[in-house]
This record gives structure tokens, sequence and C-alpha cells, in this order.
């Protein structure tokens, strides 16, 4: 029986760059989702069972970022959606990358598609950053080897 080699996931090493600024700051639980707007293919189904597959041409996604609610990167991603907001300039470059593995998420324009919603209590909690890419390309790689 073969078994696949060891290999170590960390955290801490998923950097998430939006118009070349790294952000920091991430929430201690999911801090990054990647979503594809649309299937790769779709299919059509004739009459007679005939499968027909289509390519969809829709590359585009959403990046969503938690942010813990101290974080500075808050700030950044404030002006920067602030600045596209005035100044219709904001489209930016986007890598997500593990950087102790081969995962990589890249987009040449992105832009903070909402404003996030705030909750204050009595515990630190997170603000959701949600961007819209153009065209993302994904590699989904593994994490590197022990």
């Amino acid at each position: 029986m073969a078994f696949d080699k060891t290999r170590t996931y960390s955290p801490a090493d998923i950097k998430i760059v939006v118009g070349g600024i790294e952000l920091t700051g991430m929430a201690d639980t999911s801090f990054v989702t990647i979503e594809f707007a649309a299937d790769s293919f779709t299919k059509k189904v004739g009459a007679d069972g005939s499968v027909t597959r289509v390519r969809v041409a829709d590359d585009s996604a959403s990046v969503t970022v938690k942010l813990l609610q101290s974080s500075a990167s808050n700030e950044v991603l404030t002006a920067l959606m602030e600045a596209d907001r005035a100044g219709l300039t904001g489209a930016l470059p986007l890598i997500v990358k593990d950087a102790n593995g081969n995962s990589l998420y890249t987009c040449g324009k992105s832009w903070i598609a909402t404003r996030p919603s705030v909750d204050y209590s009595n515990d630190i909690g997170t603000l959701e950053w949600k961007l819209d890419c153009d065209h993302l390309t994904a590699f989904f790689g593994a994490s590197n080897e022990v």
C-alpha cells in the first residue's frame, strides 16, 4: 500500500497581497475563501440522450478575506475602496499564495465589491472583505513535504 508523503500546512504561510500590499491580521478561523462565479463546463442532454458539454468562458471569482477588527489591513482596504469609489481606479492585482506549498491564485484586476458589516461586542470580531476578480487563475497545489 502506497502512502502519501508527510506534509505540513501552516496558516501563517498563506499570503494575501492586494495591489502589492500584503494583508496582515487574519481572523483566527477561516480567513480566505475563493469562489468561482461559474462552472468550467455546462452540459446539454438531447432528447436521444446525447450529451454536449459547453466550455464556460467566465473565469471571474470572488475572494473573501476575513480580518480581525484590530488589523491595520482594514485601514489599507478602506483606503483602496474609497479611492476606487472616488476615482474609479481601484482595479488592482490580487495574489493568494501558500508560501509553504504550491497553491497559487492570481488576478490582474480585482476590486472591493462590498463594504464589510461591522459588529461591536465584548470580544474581538472580524471584518469580511469581498473582492471580485475579472479573471482568476488558480493552481490548487499541495503543501511542501516534511
